[in-house]
């Protein structure tokens, strides 16, 4: 019951720290993971180009206060399987809810998945008007907070990169868009595309690890 409890309190200061961000310098991808022990989470911003770290309810707050999170950045957070049902009506809720607030995307990973270890697989993310996701002529695309480019060049670098470097496995991930707009539940800038990026990801033998993004 204690540690049930503890690992509530930890949402509570992530919706706390959170609520309070609204300004941002570029798109970020964040990865959380919760863990047991005296540090329950591991946190890394833009893969081996930021930091990872283990770190206490405490440490994460000022951190997740530092970064300013806002419209375009991205958070990827890994839930133990085991701990999934017992808090997904309740602190991933609140997560969800504060992250809705700033426009936050935010794609949830259930762990273990085999094979996948969330901080060594490369993301590659997008951020797209918050009421347009399919906007292709507005999007930007980067990979772990690295630009590539925007509109059809951005999308073309990012498949060039995929080809070119052949990753074994890889995310990609957008920005949060307006849910009320009866979007589906994961829009794209490259919807008409999807096929060219599948033959890259099969050219390049890589696997898309798909995730949808929370509510």
């Amino acid at each position: 019951m204690r540690k049930q409890l503890r690992v509530w309190t930890a949402y509570v200061t992530i919706l706390l720290a959170l609520s309070g961000c609204r300004t941002q310098l570029a798109p970020r991808v964040v990865r959380l993971e919760l863990n047991s022990g005296p540090t329950p989470w591991r946190f890394s911003v833009n893969g081996s180009s930021g930091f990872k770290r283990s770190c206490s309810d405490f440490a994460l707050i000022q951190q997740l206060n530092d970064l300013h999170l806002s419209q375009g950045d991205v958070i990827l957070l890994g839930v133990p399987r085991a701990r999934k049902a017992a808090f997904n009506k309740g602190p991933l809720d609140w997560v969800s809810s504060a992250c809705r607030s700033n426009r936050v995307a935010v794609y949830l990973l259930v762990e273990p998945v085999p094979g996948v270890d969330m901080f060594s697989v490369r993301v590659y993310h997008w951020m797209a008007p918050y009421d347009n996701p399919f906007d292709l002529a507005e999007a930007r695309f980067f990979c772990e907070g690295r630009p590539l480019g925007r509109d059809t060049a951005g999308f073309d670098a990012m498949l060039h990169q995929i080809a070119h470097n052949r990753p074994k496995q890889a995310f990609i991930l957008g920005s949060r868009f307006d849910a009320g707009q009866g979007f589906p539940p994961d829009p794209a800038p490259y919807e008409r595309q999807r096929e060219r990026l599948a033959e890259v990801l099969r050219a390049a033998g890589t696997d898309l690890i798909s995730l949808a993004p929370m509510p």
